[in-house]
């Protein structure tokens, strides 16, 4: 009887560490899995690539509540799917961000039509610049403000 207590006593004693030794390492992954939330926040996940940043965080929350439940064996496939996911957000942002910033960096134009004149151009803008500031940037192009021709290509304003 004493033997079987000894013996229940040490598997108690080997799980329990063996749980600790997890709980240790499955506690520095999850530090680097918060590192890897801070990078997906930095690249602005959320707004360029939604659909990806939920699936990981999901995959991240899901490796969260199997830990809390110590099923540490459970948790780490969620955890490396959280990353491979995580992984896949973070270059889809870049990759998204770097076109609309590009989008954003490119001049827009438009080419004068038939009937066009400076205000006419600057009214369809609903107020994002007006005949003047048109006509500025275009004094290259524009000789006199009151003349503009079928086929000139201006720069508008942003």
């Amino acid at each position: 009887m004493f033997r079987t207590l000894c013996l229940m006593i040490c598997v108690s004693l080997t799980l329990v560490s063996c749980n600790s030794d997890e709980l240790a390492r499955f506690d520095a992954e999850v530090d680097a899995a918060t590192q890897k939330v801070e990078l997906m926040n930095a690249a602005e996940t959320a707004k360029y690539a939604p659909k990806l940043n939920e699936a990981a965080l999901a995959d991240l929350k899901s490796a969260r509540a199997l830990a809390a439940d110590q099923l540490f064996t459970q948790a780490e496939p969620k955890l490396a799917s959280f990353h491979q996911k995580a992984d896949a957000a973070i270059e889809h942002a870049k990759a998204e961000k770097r076109k609309a910033e590009e989008k954003a960096a490119a001049p827009v134009v438009h080419k004068v039509q038939k009937g066009d004149w400076l205000l006419k151009i600057a009214t369809k803008s609903e107020g994002k610049f007006t005949w003047r500031e048109l006509y500025e940037l275009n004094r290259d192009i524009i000789k006199n403000p009151n003349k503009i021709y079928p086929g000139q290509v201006l720069t508008l304003p942003k």
